[in-house]
């Protein structure tokens, strides 16, 4: 298992010489002012960076560019980061670390602020984890948190306080611009670039927006994942080493049905997946010098359920890892001792004795795999398993103890 490990560690290590696909046209201003033109790693941030990588050509060496050394950067018409030593106000909307206090509490601090929209009224963006903030300005005013929070009052109550929409009622007077418009403003992203740009196009302002143009994406992939199991098992009797039981390896076939469903961030490198598949394990051994035939029937339909990660070589093709963990329902599936026969200097199995049977009880265990996908229809994945039990934990009542492991090769078709 841990030369396994080690070889998928070695794979994704390799596969970082594809990165350069990440990068995209940009540049940064450094803290004299100058405007550096390069490529900027565009990993479609869901949190605001507090740094970035740059290189100044596809051949050059990358580099780590850090928020002190930056000013400002962007890819080109795509997205526009500033940095700003500015008042933030971090207070919680959860119910468990709720304020008490109604007002903000500021706190300074240096951050790369997104710009979403600039013109007469500018509308930047901070983002961390749950902690959403906007901020503005218009006509080349400071720029100013929107405040919104949620506090508790005296009587445990949940209340709200809204003075972003006073501040843009006070802000963004326009004759096309009903009061009633500014006051019905939600404190999200949406809502607040509508209101901006009918501000800036009210006043003949230009109306520069920041944002992935948008494309046609994958939501949801329905693929058919036969395949290959490799599995090895070993019955080992924690009393009594010499009824240990090492089976032969067997080669069997799987099949499974894989859904999939993209998320919504970072240029759809990742997944959820979850893949029914059934698995059936049945093979045979021999104790006490072919005195006991020990066989095992293990039918299972398992559930992994797990996370991948997808690199992008090209349009049409891409490696991925991915990591799950399994679920297994083995319903009526055992092991059996039986005690055959003497017929001479051997043992007969045609009529054996049954000595016990062992209903098989699988618990949760893991598995990794890395694949690789081309023409977004085809893929080939190798997938190994960590140890499995299937068994219960060895007792005076059981004293065997299981040691079962697979590995996988799949190919995959996506049905859509």
């Amino acid at each position: 298992m841990k030369k396994q490990i080690f070889l998928l560690l070695i794979v994704l290590f390799s596969i970082n010489s594809f990165s350069q696909i990440l990068f995209e046209k940009g540049y940064y201003i450094n803290n004299e002012g100058n405007k550096i033109e390069g490529l900027i790693k565009n990993i479609d941030w869901q949190n605001n960076p507090t740094n970035f990588e740059f290189k100044s050509s596809e051949l050059a060496q990358s580099e780590t560019i850090k928020i002190e050394s930056a000013q400002e950067f962007g890819t080109y018409n795509f997205n526009k980061y500033i940095r700003y030593s500015i008042n933030i106000d971090r207070s919680s909307e959860f119910m468990n670390n709720i304020s008490q206090e109604k007002n903000p509490k500021f706190i300074l601090e240096t951050l790369f602020l997104k710009v979403l929209i600039e013109g007469n009224a500018n509308l930047l963006q901070y983002t961390d984890k749950s902690l959403n903030r906007y901020f503005f300005s218009v006509n080349k005013s400071d720029l100013t948190q929107l405040v919104y929070k949620s506090y508790e009052n005296e009587d445990r109550k949940v209340l709200k306080n809204n003075e972003y929409r006073q501040q843009l009622f006070n802000s963004l007077k326009c004759d096309n611009i009903s009061t009633s418009t500014l006051l019905s403003v939600d404190y999200n992203k949406k809502d607040l670039v509508k209101i901006f740009k009918k501000y800036n196009t009210c006043s003949n302002s230009e109306n520069i927006t920041y944002e992935e143009p948008k494309v046609k994406r994958d939501i949801f992939n329905l693929n058919l994942r036969p395949g290959i199991n490799y599995s090895s098992l070993e019955l080992d009797n924690v009393y009594v080493d010499r009824y240990d039981l090492k089976y032969t390896n067997q080669v069997d076939i799987r099949f499974g049905i894989e859904a999939e469903f993209i998320l919504p961030f970072n240029k759809n490198k990742w997944s959820v997946i979850v893949e029914p598949t059934y698995h059936n394990y049945k093979n045979e051994g021999f104790i006490l010098n072919g005195a006991q035939r020990v066989t095992v029937n293990y039918k299972a339909l398992e559930l992994p359920i797990g996370i991948r990660y997808y690199m992008f070589l090209n349009d049409k093709s891409k490696i991925f890892v991915n990591g799950s963990f399994f679920i297994n329902n083995s319903g009526k599936s055992n092991i059996l001792f039986e005690q055959g026969s003497v017929n001479g200097s051997n043992y007969n199995f045609e009529n054996p004795r049954t000595l016990q049977e062992i209903p098989i009880k699988t618990s949760i265990n893991y598995g990794f795999g890395v694949g690789y996908k081309f023409k977004n229809k085809y893929s080939i994945e190798y997938r190994f398993h960590t140890r499995r039990r299937i068994l219960e934990i060895p007792s005076t009542s059981n004293p065997w103890d299981t040691k079962y492991n697979i590995s996988s090769f799949i190919i995959g078709y996506t049905l859509f």
